[in-house]
């Protein structure tokens, strides 16, 4: 629904780095220096947000001809303004859009935003047309009245609905900000925070004048380290491999259930038993340390067994789900090349076609002997290949 406005509101004055925005607009003269803070100051809205297309409202003075320039009375309009934010583009890109739309949208300044609701079919207590409102002074604010210089000051503003910033482009070059932001929608610690993120964007934009939009930083070196420190989860690992870890597993609780499926089980002793037999017989099959082997088996104590059984002979698994067309599991073989098919009997139709592959029907325990373990895998070979 809509937002309720308010007269409860923080004010919030800025004097931007005078010397960064002469810069920057050193660097941009196609553009107004107006042109170039209200730039600023909608990218700093959109990358807030994380919006690179938002609505805004602008205010212009609907006075046309000499005669309402000069003339009392409040007469302002407020209109939204479609910001579009390419995250490719420069600031001083962005800057000559944005002077381009509101150039067309000055002829409008007298079509009241209340008519614009109306005509758009909008109740006036729905989503508002715009979020935050934008406006930029460029006025002459030197008075003097017979040779006594005099002072402007503000009595009161308007209700804010949500958030308020006139820019002041002064004559030096430089930039100064007013923000009004309603008090029931905004803390004013947070506020500050964010208004420092607008000084360190133009500090961003001085320094680089080619910087992208997408690519200024918003966050501060505080925030970014606190970010460091809650992501460093990196934990040192030792250079082993999980036929080493299963093994050392084994010595320590051999007897320990390890593997089980509703017709099978094993203890951390005999699973390894099992591995060690698999993985001899895979070498006597001809599969070699860097070799490939293909597994097509249901889920189940074999294919836990199948796996560790390839890993201890130093070769990589190919996981086959059998469930895929035979199509796509032939070229899934035929793009690996694997030594060894290792599949159950049922499934071994399937496969009979491909030429050179050759395959080994795991369903049962291997006779468990007294093999001394390959111990032929290595932390950098290859573990699995995945399609």
């Amino acid at each position: 629904g809509g937002r309720a406005a308010g007269s409860d509101i923080w004010r919030m004055k800025l004097e931007m780095n005078a010397d960064a925005f002469r810069r920057l607009a050193g660097y941009a003269p196609q553009c107004q220096p107006a042109d170039l803070a209200l730039a600023l100051t909608t990218l700093w809205l959109g990358r807030l947000c994380n919006r690179m297309d938002y609505a805004a409202g602008f205010i212009f003075m609907r006075r046309m001809g000499s005669a309402a320039l000069t003339s009392t009375g409040p007469v302002l309009n407020v209109l939204p303004l479609a910001v579009h934010i390419d995250a490719q583009e420069t600031l001083a890109d962005l800057a000559m859009r944005l002077a381009a739309q509101l150039k067309k949208m000055r002829r409008h300044q007298r079509y009241d935003a209340e008519q614009i609701v109306r005509d758009s079919g909008k109740a006036a207590g729905d989503e508002p047309l715009f979020g935050p409102v934008l406006n930029v002074k460029v006025f002459d604010y030197q008075l003097d009245i017979d040779g006594v210089q005099a002072l402007t000051h503000t009595l009161a503003t308007g209700p804010v609905n949500d958030l308020e910033l006139a820019l002041f482009p002064d004559e030096t070059g430089g930039l100064s900000l007013e923000i009004l932001a309603n008090k029931a929608r905004y803390d004013e610690a947070e506020l500050r925070r964010h208004v420092a993120r607008l000084t360190a964007l133009l500090a961003q934009f001085a320094a680089d004048p080619a910087l992208r939009c997408g690519e200024a930083e918003m966050l501060s070196a505080d925030e970014l380290a606190r970010l460091a420190a809650v992501n460093d989860t990196a934990v040192p690992l030792p250079a082993t491999t999980l036929s080493a870890l299963v093994a050392d597993q084994a010595r320590k609780t051999p007897d320990a259930p390890a593997l089980a499926d509703a017709h099978w089980q094993f203890s951390y002793r005999e699973m390894r038993q099992q591995v060690v037999a698999l993985a001899q017989l895979l070498r006597q099959r001809g599969v070699k340390p860097g070799d490939s082997v293909a597994v097509a088996l249901p889920r189940s104590v074999f294919l836990t067994l199948a796996l560790h059984g390839i890993v201890e002979a130093g070769a990589a698994w190919l996981p086959l789900d059998t469930g895929y067309p035979d199509d796509r599991l032939r070229m899934m073989l035929e793009d690996a090349r694997p030594s060894l098919l290792i599949t159950s009997a049922d499934q071994l139709a399937r496969f009979s076609d491909i030429p050179g592959l050759e395959s080994l029907c795991y369903q049962q325990p291997l006779a468990a002997g007294d093999e001394a373990p390959l111990a032929l895998s290595k932390p950098d070979h290859t573990a699995y290949i995945i399609f």
